[in-house]
């Protein structure tokens, strides 16, 4: 098929795939979960006012994280604020691009016979994998900056068909990759892994020294790019330029100097770690859950049994139906991302290019055998993968008249107000209560500060306040109430303010209670009400 006429095929398919991605975002209802209340809303909008990653850290230790990502979110919510359809619509695109990319990759590389029902397989076991189908929709970022890493997958194995003519394209994919990185660093082990793509190349090349420089100039660059200027800006206020994370280096004097990271869904033990998707094939262990509901998936224990059954072809040489250095170049990528994967994260959500990679080798590993029970194990696959499918619901409620609709009054807060943001994710309502208001934050300190009701919920959804207790940004907020001139407002949920007295004083406040404004909105997800109150110093 001459190039143009396939490509103009493809982009058609294109402009469809985003048409049904948009509309089933729509019938998934309104995007609500912790971090779309706690920070993805609040990081573009402090970037927006010239106040990301300042001391305030109205969204906690996720204050500090790149605002690029959200920007996409922050720019359709006040587009379509009275509009929420519409957004729903425009947070399901980055899906069509996902699957339209699956597509396209399964269509350049398979080479084996019935390429287009295999292609058919391969994206409809993709697109209803529980981690990618869970956040159709949603604004966690993952499928959006998953888009990135496929481009930089997809450029690799057109480089891998003929490293020397087709160099630029692995060039191209180091900075595609690095950007998105940049934005989200779970996604560096995409970065190495891509670099491993390359190094098997090696031979292929006349110059491979030089080729490996460009290839790590172009994915510093492209890193750079995205979060070069973010970097620059916490180490110059923290000394940290991936201020709060990796402290245990920098030491930065407003951060304990500790290895922060979320080790909550880790494998415990040595059989746990080998045979980590397994527990979620057969929901065998509590540490598969994603948060409060398990989910079960049986592809990536499938794609695990694969990637040993076609290392042991490779080996014995055995026919596949794919290019064996291809193969051999995906075998190792898929190993890399999966292991730095588990051992750093092994949370779902991260894992959207993963499941796809399962996927794609098990089909190729199911294809290299010439049986005639070869369509049958496809399809009995299929209907067994789709009905034992349970992906989890980040959280999705019933459109209202308004993307964030408030129930009884509005409160009202004036233009030279600070804000304080004291517990729960609530700042998200900064660029809805007054874009021209102060804003600081973190979660109250002890656990016997919230009342029994309460701390379970903590519990339940992993917002232990001890997490925020390392920033050290007590002194500072403590001065920036002291000098500030204008009305001072916490924003509480709605339990006895007495229970928080202790709280307040620390700071030098007193709460008028009689001044509090109760509200509530759809977003209240973690709690049934909210209280802002007026705060006294003295």
């Amino acid at each position: 098929m001459h190039l143009t006429k396939q490509w103009t095929i493809r982009l058609k398919i294109l402009f469809l795939f985003l048409f049904v991605a948009g509309m089933y975002s729509i019938t998934r209802g309104q995007d609500i979960w912790w971090d779309n209340l706690n920070y993805h809303l609040y990081n573009p909008f402090s970037l927006l006012q010239g106040t990301w990653g300042s001391a305030a850290a109205a969204a906690g230790t996720h204050s500090f994280l790149n605002p690029l990502p959200d920007l996409y979110y922050y720019f359709f919510f006040t587009v379509f604020f009275n509009h929420p359809r519409c957004l729903a619509f425009f947070m399901g695109l980055p899906f069509g691009l996902f699957a339209w990319q699956v597509y396209c990759i399964a269509l350049d590389i398979w080479e084996g016979k019935n390429k287009y029902l295999w292609t058919t397989v391969i994206l409809l076991l993709t697109i209803t994998a529980a981690g990618i189908s869970s956040q159709i929709g949603t604004n966690t970022n993952e499928i959006l900056l998953g888009n990135f890493v496929l481009m930089s997958f997809w450029l690799l194995c057109l480089f891998v068909k003929d490293p020397e003519k087709q160099f630029k394209k692995i060039v191209w994919a180091a900075c595609i990759c690095g950007a998105a990185a940049g934005m989200k660093l779970t996604l560096a082990p995409f970065c190495i892994a891509l670099l491993s793509g390359y190094l098997l190349q090696w031979k292929q090349l006349k110059h491979p020294f030089k080729g490996l420089c460009l290839f790590a100039l172009s994915g510093l660059a492209g890193f750079l790019l995205t979060n070069g200027y973010f970097m620059w800006k916490l180490y110059v206020q923290y000394g940290n330029p991936i201020f709060p994370y990796y402290n245990d280096i920098f030491h930065s004097p407003y951060f304990e100097s500790v290895y922060l990271a979320d080790t909550r869904k880790l494998p415990k033990f040595l059989l746990h770690k080998l045979f980590f998707p397994f527990t979620w094939a057969f929901k065998l262990s509590p540490y598969a859950a994603e948060e409060t509901v398990m989910h079960q998936d049986m592809r990536l224990a499938l794609g695990y049994i694969a990637v040993v059954v076609l290392f042991i072809r490779l080996w014995t040489k055995s026919l596949v139906a794919m290019n064996k250095r291809l193969l051999c170049t995906i075998l190792v990528y898929a190993v890399i991302s999966y292991v730095l994967w588990l051992t750093s994260f092994s949370v779902l959500r991260y894992a959207t290019v993963i499941e796809f990679l399962a996927v794609l080798l098990l089909c190729v590993m199911i294809a290299s055998y010439r049986s005639i029970w070869r369509e049958v194990t496809i399809v009995t696959l299929c209907g067994v993968l789709l009905s034992t499918t349970t992906p989890q619901d980040l959280g999705h409620f019933i459109f209202e008249p308004q993307v964030v609709d408030f129930m009884w009054k509005k409160p009202t807060i004036e233009d030279d107000s600070l804000v304080w943001f004291v517990n729960f994710p609530t700042s998200y309502l900064a660029p809805l209560l007054n874009k021209k208001a102060t804003y600081m934050g973190n979660f109250l300190y002890q656990d016997e500060e919230y009342p029994k009701r309460y701390a379970s919920l903590l519990e339940t959804f992993h917002a232990n306040p001890k997490a925020f207790e390392q920033l050290h940004f007590e002194k500072y907020q403590q001065q920036l109430i002291a000098n500030h001139q204008g009305p001072i407002y916490i924003v509480s949920v709605n339990w006895p303010l007495k229970d928080n007295v202790k709280t307040w004083e620390k700071f030098g406040l007193t709460i008028d209670r009689e001044s509090c404004q109760i509200f509530s909105t759809n977003f209240c997800f973690y709690a049934e009400k909210y209280a802002v109150c007026r705060a006294d110093r003295g």
